[in-house]
């Protein structure tokens, strides 16, 4: 199962590197499992001959739950923190996550992203996200990403990139019929690739109220 891990993670790494941080945390209870794994060959290869069946299930028993702890152990934070910016976002963007969706698509000059209502025709929630999304492309052309800052951390992928080159990415604002998105363009390459990082970053966190498109 690790050799796939590794498999995977690489190959991620080479052709979809804007989603190899996602898959390095899902793939963390194969990694995990396997120094589990590790550790209980190298209890069994040095068993004394005379140890007792009852201590041979006490070890194997220790084992399995050493394994499914590790195993849980990354899935559950990741949950944890997809929570946490679902129930921190209310502080950060007006209008209810659970009424939206924020859709992220990569282009070869940057990106898109679009948040739009989940039901057609809530007019509220179609302004809020307006007005949000035309504030935050005003402040993104400035190089202020304070407040996706706030909500995923300032360790963000790709965020350092953004904010320190913010005169060579172009910011542009467009309203739609079911809410609003903004475009980041570049010439640059490198600046290309911290956008890819960043919306994956958001990707992951958001969880189930984003998707790629």
């Amino acid at each position: 199962m690790a050799r796939c891990a590794y498999v995977i993670l690489s190959r991620t790494g080479e052709l979809l590197p804007q989603y190899q941080e996602m898959v390095f945390s899902y793939a963390q209870p194969a990694f995990f499992g396997e120094l589990a794994i590790m550790l209980w060959l190298l209890i069994r290869g040095t068993r004394p001959p005379a140890q007792t069946p009852r201590m041979s299930r006490r070890i194997t028993t220790a084992f399995a739950l050493a394994l499914a702890a590790s195993a849980a152990m990354p899935v559950s934070a990741q949950v944890t923190q997809q929570e946490h910016v679902h129930q921190m976002s209310h502080g950060v963007m007006p209008f209810d996550m659970s009424k939206t969706v924020h859709i992220f698509r990569m282009t070869e000059q940057g990106g898109v992203e679009r948040v739009v209502t989940r039901i057609a025709g809530a007019s509220d929630e179609i302004a809020l996200i307006r007005q949000h999304l035309q504030h935050e492309a005003e402040q993104f052309q400035m190089g202020n990403y304070s407040d996706p800052a706030k909500l995923h951390g300032a360790q963000m992928p790709g965020l350092k990139e953004l904010q320190q080159a913010a005169s060579r990415i172009k910011v542009s604002y467009a309203a739609l019929p079911d809410g609003a998105e903004i475009t980041f363009a570049t010439a640059d390459l490198h600046l290309v690739t911290a956008v890819h990082r960043w919306f994956g970053a958001q990707l992951s966190e958001h969880g189930p109220d984003a998707r790629p498109e």
